[in-house]
């Protein structure tokens, strides 16, 4: 993205539209402790890491040149990811090279959906574990507005069902459990599986998340956690937010 700006950036009177996007995958039925399992999208390199990101062109969409910024700077077809305007940064002194405000967005993806459309690309790219972002290695303000995307999807979590857009569809309650767990604490990664079900009650009441078995679990003991398909909408919200 910054390559692009000395040409744009003609006179005092111009300023350049830039996107940058804040990803969130989660890592389901894996190990580890749950911030260990939602990952953050960086490109860049060791020592000058950053948010995917581009200029607008001037017939584009803000979302249109998000989704551009995805496929071209990780590699990956971000056509189905959820995608939502998040906050617009301008601070003068942003970008050495001229005035260039960028319109950051949230974007959610499942691990199961990914697909590759840019091999190398996608492999210079870091899905960097929520616990351990090099703050100080973040170029630029992204520190600012991945800081915001994280407490954006923090939020969201709370009030919207978002989270089902990062979880497997079908998926156990002890990853539901351990997504929240990584936003909100140990405390929430404590919870029994009829206690955090009782939080979606409501869903459950309106048969938009229904039970459909059992996960396999080879060589354990115990009966096998349930597991739940989710057929709502994730773009609603609950009436009260939850308790957590």
């Amino acid at each position: 993205m910054r390559a692009e700006i000395a040409p744009v950036l003609t006179s005092d009177l111009t300023a350049a539209i830039a996107v940058d996007v804040v990803v969130f995958v989660y890592r389901a039925g894996g190990g580890g402790a749950p911030a260990e399992r939602v990952n953050v999208l960086l490109t860049g390199r060791p020592g000058a890491w950053e948010l995917p990101g581009a200029l607008v062109h001037v017939d584009e969409p803000f979302e249109a040149a998000g989704r551009r910024a995805l496929v071209r700077k990780t590699g990956y077809d971000p056509a189905d990811w959820y995608l939502d305007q998040l906050a617009t940064f301008g601070a003068v002194d942003r970008d050495s090279r001229g005035r260039v405000v960028s319109v950051g967005h949230l974007a959610l993806a499942r691990l199961d959906d990914l697909i590759v459309v840019d091999a190398e690309t996608a492999g210079r790219a870091w899905w960097c574990p929520l616990a351990a972002i090099p703050w100080d290695e973040l170029r630029w303000d992204h520190p600012e507005i991945l800081r915001t995307g994280i407490q954006r999807l923090r939020s969201k979590l709370r009030y919207s069902w978002v989270a089902f857009e990062l979880l497997p569809n079908p998926f156990a309650v002890s990853d539901l459990r351990d997504l929240y767990a990584a936003f909100y604490g140990p405390r929430v990664g404590r919870l029994s599986t009829s206690n955090v079900l009782k939080a979606f009650r409501p869903l459950l009441e309106s048969k938009q998340l229904v039970p459909v078995g059992e996960v396999a679990r080879l060589g354990r003991r115990g009966r096998p956690p349930a597991r739940y398909r989710f057929l709502g909408n994730p773009h609603g919200a609950r009436d009260r937010e939850l308790p957590w």
